[in-house]
């Protein structure tokens, strides 16, 4: 038997135990346990809109990590040099240190909102940590996605892997990075990816991941895809195009000034969204749809750029032309037109049909696999939109008391939130005990 130290012993179990507690009260019941200040589940998601990193003067210092995966995609016609991995890198100098992969919601980039965000909680908890862009933003697809056709999640997830692969090898060798434990957040789109994830790293480990966490991930991948076109298609129930194209242009600028010069340290950083941003429900509803889709104009650009199958009509010279046609696809049409017919053609065995794909990019695809995983963990929100309505009783049927929902928050709303940023903390706590 191993001896350990009174101190020693005394520490672990409580790491142990806090690790525990985190998830084992799976519900956070009612609102006066939990005083999140925005009712509405759009204005709560809205709120997310606000979150950035912090600055070296507030004590976070990072910088760019530049992955190359598929060197060949390099010197395309109007983004030469551009065909690297861009991620961003937080070290905890001359020390052995976790390293966090954070891989943040749909078309995300590495360096701005929801990542860094986290990046900046993790690594003042004495992490390294290493924030990966969305496979839905563009640069994935064209410096790590083998096909250029993101959305497919199993293929999005092997290209993933890859990357990390070689980042994990360029940390180690070429920056000489000292890394313990190996943990992976996940959100909303990249809650979905990290699931799995989770499954590649059991049947064909590269990584050394010991930890999983999902944030409000994507359960079922088409309803969610339905669901924001839905949402961006609300222009008539908020007064028409005029006004459609009135309020994105105010929310975007009032939204860069308050990223811009707002602290994100500062507790009222995050008060009063309803007043400073006095949108109708409707309204925020669009706003979101918009925001939350518009990456993928960009990411269909890419692909026709890697491969030009005819799909956009403009003139491969005019980027800012054909960028412009592709954001008037729809999401599902990105699925339909796009991704789908590629798939297709190169698949092997039974035909399938595009519900058949997307639901083996879900979570449910995975229920087997799941149950099975020890060391996955799930954050939730029971007024999340994006989730269907059986979809809560699903997660807790699949990870029980490794599931913890809240009562408020929407998608991703409350990541700021005090008693989410210790919860979420406090999952990995155990790794950086003294």
């Amino acid at each position: 038997m191993v001896m350990m130290s009174k101190k020693t012993n005394v520490w672990t179990i409580l790491c142990a135990l806090l690790v525990w507690v985190s998830f084992t009260s799976a519900t956070v019941r009612a609102s006066e346990e939990y005083p999140y200040p925005y009712k509405d589940p759009f204005l709560a998601t809205f709120s997310s809109a606000l979150l950035k990193g912090r600055n070296k003067k507030q004590g976070v210092r990072s910088d760019v990590l530049k992955v190359w995966v598929l060197p060949d995609r390099d010197s395309f016609s109007r983004i030469e040099g551009r065909g690297y991995l861009s991620c961003r890198l937080y070290v905890q100098k001359d020390k052995k240190a976790p390293l966090m992969i954070i891989i943040p919601g749909l078309g995300s980039s590495a360096h701005f909102g929801n990542g860094t965000f986290l990046a900046d909680q993790f690594y003042l908890k004495g992490f390294h940590v290493l924030v990966v862009p969305s496979p839905m933003n563009w640069n994935f697809a064209l410096a790590a996605s083998e096909s250029g056709l993101t959305g497919v999640t199993p293929s999005d997830v092997g290209d993933l892997q890859r990357a990390l692969r070689i980042a994990l090898k360029t940390l180690r060798e070429e920056e000489s990075l000292q890394i313990g434990n190996i943990g992976v957040v996940g959100i909303s789109l990249g809650g979905l990816e990290a699931g799995f994830l989770s499954v590649l790293e059991k049947n064909q480990p590269a990584l050394g991941i010991s930890r999983y966490l999902a944030i409000n991930p994507a359960v079922d991948l088409k309803h969610g895809i339905v669901t924001l076109d839905r949402l961006s298609q609300m222009e008539s129930e908020i007064g028409g195009p005029d006004r459609a194209r009135s309020i994105r242009k105010w929310a975007m600028e009032q939204l860069s000034d308050t990223i811009m010069d707002g602290d994100p340290t500062d507790p009222e950083y995050f008060s009063n969204v309803d007043k400073r941003y006095p949108f109708t429900h409707e309204e925020f509803q669009f706003l979101l749809g918009t925001f939350i889709k518009a990456p993928i104009s960009e990411s269909i650009y890419i692909s026709q750029l890697i491969e030009d199958r005819g799909i956009l009509k403009e003139d491969p010279s005019k980027m800012r032309a054909r960028i412009k046609e592709a954001a008037t696809f729809s999401a599902m049409e990105y699925v339909e037109k796009v991704v789908y017919p590629h798939f297709a053609e190169r698949a092997t065995g039974t035909p399938f049909t595009v519900d058949e794909l997307m639901a083996r990019s879900s979570l449910p695809y995975l229920e087997k696999n799941l149950k099975e995983q020890n060391q996955f963990y799930v954050m939730e929100n029971q007024d999340d939109f994006l989730l269907r309505s059986g979809d809560l009783d699903w997660l807790r049927s699949v990870f029980g008391s490794h599931l913890k929902v809240y009562p408020l928050g929407g998608h991703v709303g409350n990541i700021w939130f005090d008693q989410n940023k210790r919860d979420i903390l406090a999952l990995f706590a155990d790794w950086v005990a003294e």
